[in-house]
């Protein structure tokens, strides 16, 4: 499993090859035009874009801020939310 802040970074390194299976998001940065998810979670529409490659590659992607809280799967997010 990658724990990973930064989704473009963690994107970067599985297009040059880093091989994962699951990917845990922690926490990203909070600005204006993304989409709040949970806490300090947010998503803009590169991040989901990026994420719904790496989940249609089979890796499994899940947030969850803190081992206290519950786990989101992206599939679940992905049909709550919007990002356009």
């Amino acid at each position: 499993m990658i724990i990973a802040r930064d989704i473009p970074g963690i994107y970067a390194s599985f297009k040059e090859g880093l091989e994962f299976n699951n990917l845990m998001i922690g926490g990203t940065k909070n600005a204006p035009n993304r989409v709040k998810i949970e806490g300090a979670i947010s998503l803009d529409k590169a991040d989901a874009d990026m994420l719904d490659e790496l989940s249609a590659a089979g890796v499994e992607v899940i947030f969850q801020q803190t081992a206290q809280t519950r786990i989101t799967p992206w599939a679940d997010v992905r049909k709550k939310h919007s990002f356009e």
